[in-house]
């Protein structure tokens, strides 16, 4: 009995087959209904190929369109047609059992296969409208309706996200965040992705967190106790090690690590070296 497989059937044995036929001998009748097998198993595998090509064919042209990974198995599938046909060819068929399997692939065809291919095509309409609605909502939309739209995201972003890094209450800068988003140049591109936009609201939190705290780390243990006075805490443990050693140059060393660190303005650098000195 003849079985369907995805590999390879043995051409050689084929070939050794026929040409054990035309040499002849006592067992020439068995080797003729081998060969009459293996010739019916090979037009099967072909009509096999053949219906996969078509599936992976309409698969290309419609679903997968500049996949390049599915045009090369559709090469790969019509090279194993193209060489199987091609060996089939060379004789007509003579086994019983091959009309039968040709007749089961085309029930397959027409039932299941058909409708393979027309969810292939539901697709292919379904993603053309998609693109279409795509491509031409900006150019349908008015702008005043797209710039409301806009409003309404950047004030449901101010609403929604609370920045716990921020120095300023978060009431206050979550108003104050969706002033300047609202005049960011960045988010009136119309044409940038959902990701840039992404990218551009993060990387302006960001920027507002690092100007509330004077572009100074907020994790530098030496920073303003109070950010409207101004007024310093001095020390951290290796400032105060520095400056206790008893040495001219470490306690010096000490007092330029601490005015690197906390300055709020050359005159008041100057004044609070002057104390340290």
């Amino acid at each position: 009995m003849m079985g369907l497989t995805t590999g390879d059937p043995s051409f050689n044995n084929l070939i050794l087959v026929e040409a054990a036929v035309q040499k002849g001998g006592e067992h020439v009748e068995k080797l003729k209904a081998i060969q009459r097998k293996l010739h019916a198993y090979l037009g099967v595998q072909a009509k096999y190929f053949e219906i996969k090509a078509d599936i992976r064919f309409e698969y290309c042209r419609k679903v997968a369109k500049g996949d390049l990974a599915a045009k090369a198995e559709l090469k790969n599938l019509v090279n194993h047609r193209d060489r199987y046909f091609a060996s089939f060819s060379r004789y007509p068929v003579e086994d019983d059992e091959y009309e039968v399997y040709i007749n089961i692939l085309g029930e397959m065809v027409n039932t299941k296969i058909r409708s393979i291919m027309d969810d292939f095509t539901d697709y292919e309409k379904i993603h053309n409208e998609r693109e279409r609605i795509y491509h031409h909502y900006m150019a349908e939309q008015k702008s005043e309706a797209l710039d409301t739209f806009r409003e309404e995201i950047l004030q449901h972003l101010a609403g929604s996200i609370v920045v716990k890094e921020h120095r300023v209450r978060y009431q206050k800068e979550q108003f104050n965040r969706f002033l300047v988003s609202s005049q960011f140049k960045t988010f009136k591109n119309k044409n940038q992705s959902l990701k840039d936009f992404c990218k551009s609201y993060a990387h302006l939190i960001e920027s507002l967190v690092e100007e509330s705290h004077n572009q100074l780390s907020p994790k530098i243990e030496a920073n303003y106790d109070d950010y409207t006075e101004r007024t310093l805490r001095p020390f951290n443990a290796t400032i105060f090690y520095y400056f206790f050693t008893g040495e001219r140059s470490t306690r010096t060393m000490a007092s330029w690590l601490l005015s690197a660190a906390r300055y709020p303005n050359d005159r008041v650098r100057r004044a609070y070296m002057r104390f340290f000195a």
